[in-house]
C-alpha cells in the first residue's frame, strides 16, 4: 500500500491514460518490429537448445560463471523491454495497433521470452551445480521465476482482455507472496546442506567447500557441518577444520540463547540437538532453564 498510494493521480496513471504513439508507431511498424524480435529470439533460443538443453559442452574458454552471467543480465533488460512494449501497444487506448497478426506475433514473442527465461534458470542451476549455492544465487533464481510468472501474466492479460491495472495488481501479489513466503524458509540451512553434499571433499566432484562462508551463515549451518565432518572422506584436513567451526558456532549459539535479545525459537530448537551440557542455559538473569 505504501508503494502504491491511492490518491487521484496514481489512480489515473494506473488506469492507463491514453498516450499518443502515432508519431513514432503504426500497426505496420509494430508488426515488423515483432517479426524482427521473434527472429532474434529464435536465434538465441536455437543456440540455447544446441548448447544448453542438449547437454553439449561449453565452447572453449567459456566458464559456467560467464555462461550464467551472460544469460542473466541481458534477460532483465529484454524482459523490461518486453513489458514496456506490450503495455504500450496493448493498452486500453491503443486498439489501432492490435491487429490479428500483431497479436499472434506478440504471443509467440512472449512464449520465446518464457523459454529464454527457462534457459537462464537452467544456466544458473548448472552454475550452482558446478560451484556452490549462495544467497545471491537463490535471489537470482527467485527473480527469474518471478520474471517467468510476469510473462505468463502478460499473456493472461492479453488473452483475457484485462486492463493494465489488473496486470500490475497480479504482479504485486506474486511479488508479495514470494517475499512473505521466503520469510519462513530456512535459507541458511538449505545453502549449507546443498554445499556440503555437493562439494569436492565429499563427492570428489564439483568445487572445494567454503567453510568460512558456511561459518558466516551462523548456527543454522551446524547440522551440515557435523554431517561434513563425518563424510568428508576425500579431505580429512577439511573435516578437522569443520570441527573447529562447529565448536565456535556451538559456543556462539549458547551465548545467543542466554541473551534474551538474541533468543529465537529456531535457535532454541537447535539447542535441543546439542550435547547435553549445553542445554541447561538460563535466559538473561531470569533463572529460566532450557
Amino acid at each position: 500500500m505504501l508503494l502504491r498510494p491511492r490518491f487521484l493521480l496514481a489512480k489515473e496513471s494506473a488506469s492507463g491514460l491514453p498516450v499518443n504513439l502515432e508519431p513514432w508507431l503504426n500497426k505496420h511498424s509494430i508488426t515488423l518490429s515483432l517479426a524482427i524480435f521473434n527472429g532474434l529470439f529464435l536465434i538465441q533460443n536455437g543456440l540455447d537448445i544446441a548448447f544448453l538443453w542438449s547437454g553439449e559442452a561449453l565452447p572453449m574458454g567459456v566458464t559456467y560463471a560467464e555462461y550464467a552471467h551472460a544469460g542473466f543480465y541481458p534477460l532483465l533488460a529484454i524482459n523490461l523491454l518486453t513489458a514496456v512494449f506490450v503495455l504500450m501497444t496493448y493498452g486500453e487506448h491503443q486498439q489501432n495497433f492490435q491487429t490479428d497478426m500483431a497479436k499472434k506475433l506478440v504471443l509467440v514473442w512472449l512464449g520465446q521470452n518464457i523459454f529464454l527465461t527457462l534457459s537462464a534458470i537452467n544456466r544458473l542451476l548448472q552454475y550452482i551445480e558446478a560451484y556452490s549455492l549462495t544467497y545471491q544465487r537463490i535471489a537470482a533464481l527467485m527473480a527469474m521465476v518471478l520474471t517467468a510468472i510476469g510473462l505468463l501474466l502478460i499473456i493472461a492479460r492479453i488473452l483475457g482482455k484485462h486492463r493494465n491495472v489488473w496486470l500490475i495488481n497480479a504482479n504485486a501479489i506474486a511479488l508479495v507472496v514470494t517475499l512473505y513466503g521466503a520469510c519462513f524458509v530456512n535459507m541458511e540451512r538449505i545453502i549449507a546442506d546443498f554445499n556440503v553434499r555437493h562439494c569436492l571433499e565429499v563427492t570428489a566432484l564439483g568445487s572445494n567447500i567454503d567453510l568460512p562462508y558456511l561459518h558466516s551463515l551462523g548456527s543454522e549451518s551446524l547440522p551440515a557441518l557435523r554431517w561434513f565432518q563425518a563424510n568428508a572422506k576425500y579431505s580429512p584436513v577439511q573435516a578437522r577444520n569443520a570441527g573447529e567451526f562447529v565448536k565456535d558456532l556451538e559456543q556462539q549459539l549458547s551465548k545467543d540463547i542466554s541473551d534474551w535479545r538474541a533468543w529465537t525459537w529456531r535457535k532454541y530448537r537447535q539447542l535441543q540437538y546439542l550435547p547435553s551440557p549445553l542445554k541447561a542455559i538460563p535466559i538473561g538473569n531470569t533463572g529460566w532453564q532450557y
